[in-house]
């Protein structure tokens, strides 16, 4: 009899001990709500508008809805509700964020269209271009398109020398500003261009 009581003891001590330890650990386990949703992915076929240009958000989540502004504040649980492609036809900009009932909303992605500029007549560049980086030759900066963040995707130019080029438009203009694009990675040895009139 007495074997039987302290088997009996020692398997409610146990189990008082197991269920502490349960207990502690869904304290400290992570709760739903506490984890964030990832970014939307944005396809855009290009930034700079011709005649139009489109916009595909997606977050592959079961209950996830994609909001949007076009007033260049952030999307809350009210903003427009993204249903399908969009339709771009105008400059403008862009935000994107994913909600869901179980997890904290995402982080914004934004992205801005840009109406197309002045065509050039000729445009001559004067700096040779990298090997590694030729792009689409000398129309690349003159093709009203914007490079995207992949430096790999055949339509960056690169130069390690300073830049150098002629352009020349059809009718004689009057610029009041000229817009430069550039990327820097620098973990890929891809540096900032330093600017000078």
């Amino acid at each position: 009899m007495k074997y039987i009581v302290v088997i009996v003891l020692v398997v409610c001590v146990y189990s008082c001990k197991k269920n502490n330890k349960e207990n502690e650990f869904t304290k400290t386990f992570v709760q739903k709500e506490e984890i964030q949703l990832v970014n939307p992915k944005i396809i855009v076929n290009n930034v700079i508008i011709d005649t139009s240009s489109s916009i595909i958000a997606s977050l592959p989540l079961d209950q996830t809805v994609i909001r949007y502004t076009t007033d260049g504040n952030e999307p809350t649980e009210t903003s427009e509700k993204y249903t399908d492609i969009i339709s771009i036809s105008e400059p403008g900009t862009y935000t994107f964020k994913a909600f869901h009932p179980e997890f904290k909303s995402s982080g914004s992605e934004q992205v801005s269209f840009f109406k197309k500029g002045i065509d050039v007549d000729i445009f001559s560049l004067i700096t040779p271009l990298n090997k590694q980086y030729p792009g689409q030759g000398e129309s690349t900066l003159v093709n009203h398109k914007k490079g995207t963040l992949n430096f790999r995707d055949g339509e960056w130019i690169g130069v390690t020398e300073p830049f150098i080029a002629i352009i020349d438009f059809k009718t004689k203009i009057f610029l009041d500003s000229v817009d430069i694009g550039y990327l820097v990675n620098t973990d890929a040895w891809v540096f900032n261009a330093k600017i000078s009139n």
